[in-house]
Parts: C-alpha cells; sequence; structure tokens
C-alpha cells in the first residue's frame, strides 16, 4: 500500500511540474510575442529597475 501511495505522489508532482513548466514557457512565449511588437514592453516598470536604469545613465 505504501508503493502505491509514493507512486501516486510522486506521479502528482510530476504533473504539476509539468504544468508549472508549461505555463512558465506559455509566459516566455507571449513576453516575446509582446516585445517584438511593442518595444517599450521590453522597458521594466519597477521603481528599482528605473532607479538602477538611472544610476548607469548617470555613471
Amino acid at each position: 500500500m505504501s508503493m502505491i501511495a509514493i507512486l501516486l505522489t510522486s506521479g502528482l508532482v510530476t504533473v504539476i511540474a509539468v504544468i508549472g513548466l508549461a505555463d512558465a514557457f506559455t509566459h516566455l512565449l507571449c513576453w516575446s510575442a509582446r516585445s517584438l511588437r511593442e518595444p517599450e514592453a521590453l522597458r521594466a516598470d519597477s521603481p528599482s529597475a528605473d532607479a538602477a536604469r538611472r544610476e548607469r545613465l548617470v555613471a
């Protein structure tokens, strides 16, 4: 019985991992397509990224 539980658990973890990888790949494809269509999409909108960009420009 414990062997069946181990197989079911590892199978479930594998399925969740595959779904996560598929989701990440889909986000990467969508981001790439958007950045090719809109150059502004390449810019980061976070304040820390803006601060880092300003520091590079000043230096």
